[in-house]
């Protein structure tokens, strides 16, 4: 169940790293300042949500004995 949302994560991050590394491109052949990432915020909270949800059913679990 932990493994589903985080191989999708890892499907989502190959083509939004990909457009963050065009967009890097374009502004290095503009001369203009590097765009800020948004990658590092959306994988942090992403795992933090999902460790959170495992915590949750890890203790679930325990408390009812299934």
């Amino acid at each position: 169940m932990i493994a589903t949302p985080l191989i999708l994560l890892g499907a989502a991050l190959s083509p939004l790293s990909y457009s963050e590394w065009r967009r890097n491109q374009r502004a290095i052949r503009r001369g203009e300042p590097m765009p800020p990432s948004r990658l590092p915020k959306v994988l942090a909270g992403t795992i933090a949500v999902i460790a959170l949800v495992a915590t949750a059913v890890d203790l679930y679990s325990k408390a009812t004995g299934k």
